[in-house]
């Protein structure tokens, strides 16, 4: 499998339109880990050079690629499961 952190694959964020469903995929976790770890998002995109739009991306629980997920457990030092957040379907 580590070769697959080398493709640009994509994540795909099942969006629902019926009311009142959420996402099965989503990034509170990574919000969560900022916050224990002390990263403000200003210090992430002006200290770290984080992208704005990246970081949209995953307030709005839109599509990431996996290589933006390993940069993101690189640069926190942290597993996928700090990251996102799977709810089944």
């Amino acid at each position: 499998m580590p070769g697959l952190c080398n493709m640009y694959l994509t994540l795909k964020i099942k969006l629902s339109l019926k009311e009142g469903r959420a996402h099965m995929i989503t990034y509170e976790p990574f919000f969560e880990t900022l916050k224990h770890k002390r990263i403000t998002t200003y210090k992430l995109i002006n200290e770290f050079g984080f992208s704005k739009g990246t970081l949209d991306s995953l307030k709005q629980n839109k599509n990431v690629t996996m290589e933006t997920l390993n940069y993101i457990c690189n640069l926190l030092e942290c597993g996928v499961d700090d990251v996102i957040k799977y709810t089944r379907d």
